[in-house]
């Protein structure tokens, strides 16, 4: 590779120089030994492009009125995020030679949740994402500014497929447990004639394929499990946005588990929107919505968003969220899902963190069961999100 080198002194010659003496000793010895390149030319990961330039690696605080060292104290950013307007990138303490991924300028720390760790055992995780399929080495990739990355993030792997399924597997059998009911045999959600009219190959389509459908009908609460009737009802629309070119990546959201419960006319002045959704409803028109019902959508990345009303101040209104945060679940590896956070930015909800999260809420008793399965009111969706939770569209 041609545009590498090994030492960022020499890259930046007097400029890296000046700063010499505001860098500790192991991150010194840690620049005049690392693999560095012009940032233009590659990136580190999907999501970070490498060792910085001296102004950006080093914040001189009267430069930027000491808010990169109000928000990280003695820190430097030593891998710059690909977003090079805002981002920041991988922040490494250089009292404790710890680092944790930072996406944005203003993503002030949270030291009561962030959890910071040595930089060998970040590069552990970016090498176990590589042997995973997650990041893939693709030359003709390029970032937001047109520049060579090099890099492919896959938005789903057979691990994720199967991770899945087993957590899918576990809350049924939970289900059918608490009603005494035998565990089903059927495996397929729909019939294989309407996935062949999908002519798809993501995600949705392996979950739909493989994951075993029960003898109840609600999931989650008024939320039942998509089927053939339901499916059949939403082909013509999600036909029509694959021919208009409106998808997420790969293939049109789809309304996995829809709800008894309707959603009203999505007109701009409809008092029963908040102010925030009025603005959103018709990209969920246009993107996301294939029916008049609430309910839990699944993207091709396997990610999920609600589509609920939700009370506040004795106000119900419509919400449209793709929700994100920190959460605890007793079937998943909090551990490795704590680790990937301090690496990689923060995803939305995946279909199988929510399985999770309901999960828990079947099994403490929080939400009650039923003859037809989970039962409860629409809004008792909300209660799965934690503490620290936030919402894009």
């Amino acid at each position: 590779m041609k545009h590498v080198q090994y030492n960022w002194f020499d890259l930046y010659g007097s400029e890296a120089e000046a700063i010499r003496e505001r860098l500790s000793p192991s991150v010194i010895d840690f620049l005049e030994q690392a693999k560095v390149w012009p940032l233009e030319q590659l990136s580190l990961t999907p999501h970070l492009r490498g060792v910085p330039e001296p102004s950006f690696l080093w914040r001189d605080p009267a430069e930027d009125y000491g808010i990169f060292e109000e928000q990280f104290g003695n820190s430097i950013v030593l891998y710059r995020a690909n977003d090079y307007e805002e981002g920041q990138g991988l922040i490494l303490d250089m009292d404790s030679n710890l680092v944790r991924y930072y996406p944005w300028t203003l993503d002030f720390p949270d030291p009561e949740n962030d959890l910071w760790i040595p930089l060998e055992d970040a590069l552990d995780i970016w090498k176990r994402l590589v042997e995973d399929g997650r990041y893939v080495v693709d030359s003709t990739m390029e970032d937001s500014y047109y520049q060579p990355m090099g890099w492919r993030e896959v938005p789903w792997t057979p691990r994720d497929r199967s991770e899945t399924l087993c957590i899918w597997e576990r809350y049924l059998c939970l289900i059918e447990a608490k009603l005494s009911q035998p565990r089903s045999k059927e495996v397929g959600l729909v019939s294989d004639i309407l996935l062949d009219r999908l002519a798809i190959d993501n995600f949705t389509m392996s979950f739909l394929q493989q994951a075993r459908k029960p003898a109840f009908v609600n999931i989650a609460p008024t939320l039942q499990i998509i089927d053939d009737d339901f499916l059949e009802l939403v082909l013509p629309a999600i036909e029509d946005r694959v021919r208009r070119g409106l998808r997420d990546d790969e293939f049109p959201a789809l309304l996995l588990f829809p709800s008894s419960v309707r959603i009203p006319e999505p007109t701009v002045l409809n008092p029963t929107f908040r102010d925030y959704d009025r603005y959103l409803v018709t990209f969920w028109t246009d993107w996301r919505l294939l029916d008049n019902r609430c309910g839990i959508y699944l993207t091709s990345y396997t990610d999920v968003s609600i589509v609920a009303p939700a009370t506040d101040d004795g106000v119900t209104q419509m919400r449209f969220i793709q929700p994100y945060g920190r959460f605890e679940a007793t079937q998943l590896d909090m551990l490795e899902l704590d680790l990937l956070d301090i690496v990689i930015p923060t995803r939305p909800f995946r279909l199988p963190q929510l399985l999770a999260l309901w999960y828990d809420k079947v099994d403490s008793g929080a939400w009650e069961v039923g003859p037809q399965g989970v039962v409860g009111e629409i809004e008792d969706l909300w209660s799965i999100l934690p503490r620290k939770v936030s919402e894009i569209f």
